[in-house]
């Protein structure tokens, strides 16, 4: 829930629009409508301060009132970034992201022409096709940008909710493989590989093929 008075929701940051949403997913060693095959992340703990510059690490700012605007600590993180040591950082940020991709894929099984979907964080088209898409080298039509936009960035949600569409919706079904792909501040890059295995229960007939 995005509706505390200490941050903008309508201009939260350069690259999302906040939504509000609930998901919940249950992970069980018992038989299920879908199996996750592997699981990995990888960190560029040189960009940490890109979602902090200018902000004490404790105790958090928001815990003392003060409001909270990505879009300046990301201004003060390029700033400052302008007299830090030589280091490529948008090398990192394609290097981090490809590795930890194809470690997913390796761990799965399967290579990325396996995969039906990518399920990725809700963003601007911008920052899908730069810190995802662009990555894989595949259309942004391959993601599920088009439906994260309509509801917003909705935090740990994004992904579930996402799933959630693809499969009420007939997108994805039994036998398809998707990549699921995350950025969080840290910066860490996470990624996941599932397998539908069948149809979700609380899917009836009735509910295939609604865009909900």
């Amino acid at each position: 829930n995005f509706g505390t008075p200490l941050g903008d929701r309508w201009n939260p940051g350069p690259s999302f629009i906040a939504g509000d949403a609930a998901a919940a997913m249950v992970i069980t060693t018992e038989p299920g409508f879908a199996q996750v095959l592997s699981a990995h992340s990888a960190t560029i703990s040189e960009a940490e301060e890109l979602h902090r510059c200018g902000e004490p690490m404790f105790p958090p700012t928001v815990t003392t009132g003060r409001g909270f605007d990505p879009t300046a600590r990301f201004e003060a993180f390029h700033k400052e970034l302008r007299g830090a040591p030589n280091w490529d950082l948008a090398a990192m940020f394609q290097q981090k992201p490809e590795e930890c991709v194809r470690q997913t894929l390796s761990e799965a099984g399967i290579d990325l022409k396996d995969v039906a979907r990518v399920v990725i964080t809700h963003c601007s088209k911008d920052e899908a096709e730069a810190q995802f898409m662009g990555v894989l080298r595949l259309p942004l039509s391959s993601s599920t940008w088009d439906y994260g936009r309509t509801v917003g960035h909705l935090g740990a949600a994004d992904h579930l909710v996402s799933l959630d569409h693809l499969l009420s919706s007939g997108q994805v079904g039994p036998g398809d493989y998707l990549l699921l792909m995350g950025l969080a501040p840290g910066v860490t890059y996470s990624c996941a590989v599932i397998k539908i295995l069948s149809t979700p229960p609380w899917l009836s007939d009735g509910e295939r093929g609604s865009d909900d």
